[in-house]
């Protein structure tokens, strides 16, 4: 099927990819600028029949190649153009882990700001706000930082 194929394509290129921007991305190669409640219930249908490692973060599915992509993933991508919304919470705990270690300790609201900035952001929106702290929660749990006194610490 040729949907699947591109969804397959779209998964394997830009994994880890959320399934908004998923769905943005199939939809714009056939000329179709929104999502309808049909073709969101055909694109949940294919999704689930497909191989992907598929996570979810406050209503938010993100799309891996496989739970060992999500498991191993250690980058992040600057200024790739996403929205924030589209931002996986495991990269953007990548970024936070970085700039920490560079900059040792840092108030929480400072570090929101500059991952922000440094994934591509100018201005803290609401969106932009949440998806930094998301991704501060997951370099928590991750181990990668502590939160102390409303400061983040490397650990």
């Amino acid at each position: 099927m040729y949907i699947k194929r591109q969804i397959t394509e779209v998964i394997t290129a830009e994994a880890p990819i959320s399934r908004n921007l998923l769905c943005k991305r199939i939809l714009s190669s056939w000329g179709i600028a929104r999502l309808g409640q049909k073709i969101d219930a055909r694109f949940e249908q294919l999704l689930q029949s497909l191989p992907f490692y598929k996570s979810t973060y406050e209503g938010m599915a993100f799309f891996w190649k496989d739970k060992e992509q999500m498991d191993n993933y250690s980058v992040f991508r600057v200024q790739s153009g996403r929205d924030a919304i589209d931002l996986p919470p495991e990269e953007v705990a990548n970024a936070i882990k970085q700039t920490l270690e560079e900059q040792i300790s840092m108030p929480m609201k400072e570090l929101a700001r500059l991952v922000g900035q440094l994934m591509g952001y100018a201005k803290m929106g609401a969106n932009i706000e949440t998806a930094m702290y998301q991704g501060i929660k997951t370099a928590v749990a991750k181990g990668y930082i502590k939160i102390e006194n409303n400061r983040a610490k490397i650990i």
